[in-house]
């Protein structure tokens, strides 16, 4: 049986170079998805017609044997894991991969042999995102000038775009660049909208900024790319200048609060002399006096002659003293007859 195939394969080349082939078909297919190859109609209603598809011409990957009275029967020769048959002739290839990439083509062997099919089959990635940038914007009452970039991860291209009241136009035409093959990355004006498009054969993304919005946000500025930087330097600068000042304020505020509280000794020189004639108080200790004292005002009491030429202490006190004790009086008493 596998030497039938072998042969069966082996004529169908020779065949297919004498009828010659038809037009390729081009096919493109996103990378991860299914792709149905249409077998064109082929009858296979017919006992003994035989149906392959092939691949780049030289790997028979399915054959179909076909029957009048019931479905054909199916015998997958190479990459079995890839290829399904539906719609009883039509092939379809499962979650495609760039190695799927080739010619597929759908031969009919019958009295007359025939390609009845042919597919050149591309499986591509789809396409990064488009990113529009707003480069600068030059903005009056009268006109709206613009610039803007369309870029990708690879790829990037410019225009500018100047705007009155009533129109729009690109200064330099739709700009284009396809450095990438079969990728396009595209910047163009429509209904007064800059978009940013970036596309290939199975798959697009755009990014789309209205004109009217850019130039009603930009009223009256005008910038340019370094104007932001140096609005982060004026930022910056302005923080320091605030934090530094807050800082100085503090410390000038906590040192005109702090004033020293002042604990002293007085001794019996310091004290206040005692009148003459007057006896001491029965608690009016001859030796040192403890006195608690605090900067309130400078003293002013006044000094006699004899304690002027004494070497007073510096510091400054408010003198804190204690009440003399009264001595209680004799109780007396009274004797009646």
């Amino acid at each position: 049986m596998e030497m039938v195939s072998f042969l069966s394969a082996f004529f169908l080349v020779i065949l297919v170079q004498w009828q010659g082939v038809s037009a390729l078909t081009p096919v493109f297919v996103q990378t991860g998805n299914d792709l149905l190859l249409d077998a064109n109609g082929a009858d296979c209603s017919e006992d003994g017609v035989l149906i392959f598809w092939r691949f780049n011409e030289k790997d028979n990957l399915v054959r179909l044997t076909c029957h009048k009275d019931r479905e054909p029967t199916v015998n997958k020769l190479k990459y079995p894991e890839r290829t399904e048959i539906t719609e009883k002739t039509s092939l379809k290839l499962k979650n495609c991969r760039e190695d799927f990439t080739g010619v597929y083509s759908a031969i009919r062997i019958s009295d007359e042999n025939e390609v009845v099919a042919k597919y050149n089959v591309t499986v591509k990635d789809p396409v990064s995102p488009a990113h529009l940038k707003v480069d600068s914007v030059f903005n009056s009452s009268d006109v709206c000038n613009l610039t803007v970039t369309c870029s990708t991860d690879h790829s990037s291209v410019s225009s500018s775009f100047t705007c009155g009241k009533e129109t729009c136009k690109q200064d330099n035409g739709q700009q284009t660049d396809t450095s990438q093959q079969g990728n396009v990355l595209h910047v163009y004006l429509s209904d007064e909208s800059v978009i940013c498009n970036h596309s290939n054969q199975v798959s697009w993304a755009n990014s789309t900024k209205r004109i009217e919005l850019i130039c009603l946000l930009n009223y009256g500025k005008t910038y340019h790319p370094l104007f932001w930087i140096w609005i982060l330097i004026v930022s910056i600068i302005v923080i320091v200048a605030v934090v530094g000042g807050v800082a100085i304020g503090l410390s000038v505020r906590r040192k005109r609060y702090m004033k020293p509280i002042t604990v002293g000794l007085l001794t019996e020189s310091d004290a206040p002399q005692a009148s003459a004639g007057q006896p001491p108080g029965p608690e009016t200790p001859s030796d040192t006096v403890m006195s608690v004292y605090s900067v309130v005002q400078p003293h002013t009491q006044t000094v006699s002659p004899q304690t002027e030429t004494r070497n007073a202490p510096e510091s400054i006190y408010a003198q804190v003293e204690k009440p003399a004790r009264t001595s209680p009086k004799p109780k007396v008493c009274t004797v009646s007859n």
